[in-house]
């Protein structure tokens, strides 16, 4: 390290510091309000090390009040171990006005407790010497960010990723909330991170599309874009919400998405100029992370549909059916108002199309077989191939009335499978076919293992099966 009047300048060492020079807060440069509102705690040191100048984010930071801070010594703030590399880094930045340096240090804040930081030292010119300025971010953030990307890489879910990344966002930026709004296979939005006010949550979500508010994700083209749009620029509904939380706008970023549909990540500030100065460098990083964890979940969502379902009729097969199975029966008999009833469809005479067509023909009748069961049943209700010829259903029915809606199930099953089928491929060579179904029911008492249930569905259907094609029995 140099002295004092080396070329270059220089700092003092830690037995001579201390300065009570500091510069009153309207004596700051023409860019003093911009400074006093960023996000990032910025301090200003004199050529000894006292504290010249601070913003309010520093005063945030450390717990304190201006008047406390001024005058100190900002050296005395570093611990004790660390001391003489930020002696080092401040004769540095002195020597060398046009680097800058970033590094970690523990700094103890006004209780006493030692916080971890990132330190950016940079020059600033004055007439009474070159002061050292130094902006100071809570590492809370990137130690989130970095959990983040852990979460990431072992495979949490998005949701859990994102509620990281919120905390990381609201570290980063206090009195903010962040929200990714990402769209679901069955057309519809899931909004995860922070808890949203319910307007904005249903902007997020893109139901304020009617009222004449544009989605979130239309305000992005393209996966690097950003944009920040001001309390005063949206529309009265949402600048209404926004005014009673306490946010002066919000930025938004487009997510890579996989699937196809569009995502976006979406905070709210209660300071847009934070926004447009910060946001739009940081949205880049945050971004990234976020389109890794919606890759990750939707090859996974890959990987478990091809071992869960049917590949050729689309269904779930046998083992992905027993694997939801269990969850839909324990969630009906908590319900306590329905339970689960299960239908065991087996086709009669589809040995006898693959005979005369061939196991393509055959193929194609499963296939439709597989499309009319889906039409009957709807959603909520799982439908499965347990292999051949044989299929299930599952279904949550009204408890009070279990039996006979099940009975009016099978009877639509047997209905709508006894039409005809057509097994070829073009409309010139069409060949239609019946097909029948015997069908065996069983519902759940709430006291059996969900196996159990299957079993006796599967005894039922061979009691229809005995009496004849096209029935259903118990």
């Amino acid at each position: 390290m140099s002295d004092e009047g080396e070329e270059g300048g220089g700092v003092q060492g830690s037995n001579d510091r201390g300065s009570n020079d500091h510069w009153p807060n309207d004596h700051w440069p023409n860019d003093h309000g911009l400074a006093a509102a960023l996000a990032d705690a910025v301090v200003v040191l004199a050529p000894g090390g006292g504290i010249a100048w601070v913003n309010d984010a520093f005063c945030r930071l450390m717990g304190q009040e201006r008047s406390a801070l001024l005058g100190n010594n900002g050296l005395d703030l570093v611990h004790p171990d660390e001391l003489d590399r930020a002696i080092d880094a401040m004769d540095y930045t002195a020597r060398f006005p046009g680097r800058t340096s970033v590094a970690p240090y523990r700094i103890r804040r006004g209780d006493g407790a030692w916080l971890d930081v990132e330190l950016k030292s940079g020059i600033l010119e004055h007439p009474a010497g070159d002061h050292v300025t130094l902006v100071v971010r809570d590492g809370s953030s990137r130690q989130h960010l970095n959990q983040a990307w852990r979460s990431v890489a072992t495979g949490d879910s998005p949701a859990a990723t994102a509620a990281i990344v919120h905390q990381a966002i609201r570290l980063r930026w206090p009195d903010t909330v962040a929200a990714v709004s990402v769209g679901e296979r069955d057309g519809g939005r899931e909004v995860l991170g922070g808890e949203l006010p319910e307007v904005l949550a249903d902007h997020a979500a893109g139901r304020l599309v009617h009222l004449g508010v544009p989605a979130p994700w239309e305000l992005v083209d393209g996966t690097d874009d950003v944009a920040v749009v001001d309390r005063t620029e949206l529309a009265p509904v949402l600048r209404d919400a926004a005014e009673a939380a306490g946010f002066q706008g919000f930025g938004v970023a487009s997510l890579p998405d996989p699937s196809g549909r569009p995502a976006c990540l979406i905070v709210w500030f209660d300071h847009t100029i934070i926004a447009r100065l910060e946001f739009r460098h940081a949205a880049a990083e945050l971004t990234d992370l976020l389109g890794l964890a919606l890759d990750r979940r939707h090859h996974l969502f890959q990987l478990w549909h091809v071992a869960s379902h049917d590949s050729l009729t689309g269904l779930l097969n046998r083992g992905g059916f027993f694997e939801r199975l269990g969850t839909e029966v324990d969630a009906a008999r908590a319900a306590g108002d329905r339970t689960m009833a299960l239908l065991f469809v087996d086709l009669d005479g589809l040995k006898g199309i693959n005979d005369q067509g061939g196991h393509a023909a055959g193929d194609r009748l499963l296939v439709d077989v597989a499309d009319r069961l889906r039409a009957v049943v709807g959603r909520g209700a799982l439908v499965a191939r347990l292999g051949g010829d044989e299929f299930v259903i599952a279904i949550p029915v009204p408890a009070d009335d279990a039996c006979r809606a099940a009975e009016d199930l099978a009877q639509c099953v047997v209905d709508r499978l006894a039409e005809p089928a057509t097994t070829t491929r073009s409309q010139a060579d069409r060949g239609d076919v019946l097909v029948a179904a015997s069908v065996g029911i069983a519902v759940d008492d709430g006291e059996v293992a969900p196996v159990r249930i299957l079993e006796a569905a599967d005894a039922a259907m061979y009691r229809a099966k005995s009496a004849g094609r096209s029935r259903w029995a118990w």
